[in-house]
Parts: C-alpha cells; sequence; structure tokens
C-alpha cells in the first residue's frame, strides 16, 4: 500500500489515507504499533481483533464503514477501511457555523443526518453492537454521505450474559456521556441512545 496522507491520530494508533498500489484502491488505514501491544500487554491486542470483528459484523450497511482486510507487519497491525471520509462531523459542525451563509447542500447534508445516523444505530442494536463511544468526531462525511466510524470500544453483547454491563466503563467522552456512565451504574444500549441524542442537540443548535 502506497501511503497518500495522514488523517489522524489517537491513544490506540494512526490513520492514514492508502492506496493499493495493483488497483489504484483508495483505503483508510489504521495502524497499531506492535510496541504498544507488546507494552500494555495483550488487552490491546485483543481490542483491535474485537474491534475487528465487530466491523464485520456491522459490513453491508450504508451509514456504517467497512472493514475491508487486516493485516500485520514487523512493526504494526493494520485494519483497512473504507470509505475514506472527508472530514467528521465534528470538523463539518464547525466548519457550517463559521460560515456567515449556510448552502442548501449543507442544510441537506444536516437534514438527512438525523435518519441515516437512526438507521446505522438501530443497525448496530439490531446485530447486538453497542458502539459505546457516539460523538461527532467518530461520525464521518464522505461526499456527503453519513457514516458510523471508530468501533475501538465497541461490545458485541451477543458474547455476554446480558445485554447491560456493569462496572468501570473505561475510555469515554465526558460530553456525550450518560449518568449512568458517570455513575458506573449498568448500562445498556440507551447509553448510545442518549449519545445520539446529544448529536441531534449539537446539529440543532
Amino acid at each position: 500500500y502506497q501511503l497518500i496522507a495522514n488523517l489522524g491520530s489517537g491513544s490506540s494508533g494512526i490513520v492514514e489515507k492508502v492506496k493499493h498500489v495493483q488497483t489504484g484502491q483508495i483505503y483508510a488505514r489504521k495502524r497499531i504499533p506492535l510496541r504498544m501491544i507488546q507494552r500494555k500487554s495483550e488487552a490491546v491486542r485483543k481490542r483491535a481483533q474485537d474491534e475487528i470483528q465487530v466491523m464485520k459484523i456491522l459490513s453491508g450497511h450504508d451509514h456504517i464503514v467497512s472493514v475491508v482486510g487486516s493485516y500485520q507487519t514487523d512493526r504494526h497491525l493494520s485494519i483497512l477501511i473504507y470509505p475514506v471520509a472527508d472530514e467528521d462531523l465534528a470538523s463539518f459542525l464547525d466548519r457550517v457555523e463559521g460560515s456567515r451563509d449556510v448552502s442548501k447542500e449543507h442544510e441537506d447534508i444536516l437534514s438527512r443526518s438525523f435518519g441515516c445516523l437512526a438507521s446505522g444505530l438501530a443497525f448496530m442494536h439490531q446485530r447486538h453492537i453497542r458502539h459505546g463511544d457516539i460523538k461527532p468526531s467518530n461520525i464521518l462525511l464522505h461526499q456527503g454521505h453519513i457514516l458510523y466510524a471508530d468501533f475501538g470500544i465497541a461490545r458485541d453483547t451477543s458474547l455476554l450474559d446480558q445485554n447491560r454491563t456493569t462496572g468501570h466503563p473505561g475510555q469515554f467522552t465526558k460530553r456525550y456521556a450518560p449518568p449512568e456512565v458517570f455513575d458506573y451504574m449498568p448500562r445498556g444500549r440507551s447509553a448510545d441512545v442518549f449519545s445520539l441524542g446529544c448529536v441531534y442537540v449539537e446539529i440543532l443548535a
């Protein structure tokens, strides 16, 4: 794969825009350094493998990014994702808020986003997946198309004895987290619904 651009980085690795040399197809590649996996134990490797499995379960929905494949080199574990976003919803909302005149195209994207995001979340929950970190920066836009992304802390609840989890939630974004997450109370799919409601409020604002 040929590196085209760096798209961003986070606690679990970096995201790049790459091109398949033979086909010319463009993908997003999430790379997790193996030294991070070795330093932070097998838990990081399992999280990456769980993320790949969750995305495979959700493959095929119009408003969820698709995992194309994964591979490992001597230095990285890589996940290939399609499509490559033009920007995330957080950047889009900042740009719209900063402009004097909102274009008809931008209005159409925002008005469509409610149904698109509701459809995507319903699809996740039907397949027993809880996203766990719904927020504008984890929602992507590709040619005006809305897509959920970043399933790094998502859970497949079909593997649990019950749909609700307890204890410390680990990583979460306070601004979009429901009260039960703050209080370490039992939480289920309604936590995703609360987070999506917070996103809706930002869109409307």
